[in-house]
């Protein structure tokens, strides 16, 4: 991952027009929407840009499992469509049961077109949870 962080265009939910209002705000990397920690800034932002809050959120949620190093910009929507929204979410899951969740949501979504994450990677991506509260 670079040092900022995902470029916006790397995380998948934002159309073109949220990444334009977002870099009119300084906001051009995942590491910029992980500074909006306080409900506060995230109320603020969402003003700011004439947005729900829970679009801030959910841009927000995107950057910080993104962060996880086996995660990345390419599984972290695929986490939050299962329901799954921060770091402290993901530790708590079963690794088969979140599988199975992954594998149905992906053949419901894309069908037979799109890998599905192995069970090897779902149980890595806990673990980096895991060792990701623990660092805290």
């Amino acid at each position: 991952m670079p040092a900022q962080g995902w470029p916006l265009t790397q995380l998948p939910g934002l159309s073109n027009g949220d990444r334009q209002q977002l870099a009119a705000h300084g906001i051009h990397f995942s590491l910029d929407l992980l500074k909006l920690r306080s409900e506060a800034a995230q109320l603020d932002l969402a003003q700011q840009l004439r947005q729900p809050v829970q679009r801030v959120r959910k841009w927000q949620a995107l950057a910080q499992l993104s962060h996880l190093p086996s995660v990345n910009h390419r599984w972290c929507g695929v986490l939050l469509h299962t329901g799954i929204s921060s770091p402290q979410m993901l530790a708590l899951q079963s690794p088969p049961q979140l599988h199975q969740r992954l594998h149905r949501l992906q053949r419901s979504l894309l069908g037979d077109r799109s890998p599905a994450p192995t069970l090897g990677q779902v149980d890595r991506w806990i673990r980096e949870a895991q060792q990701f509260l623990q660092r805290r």
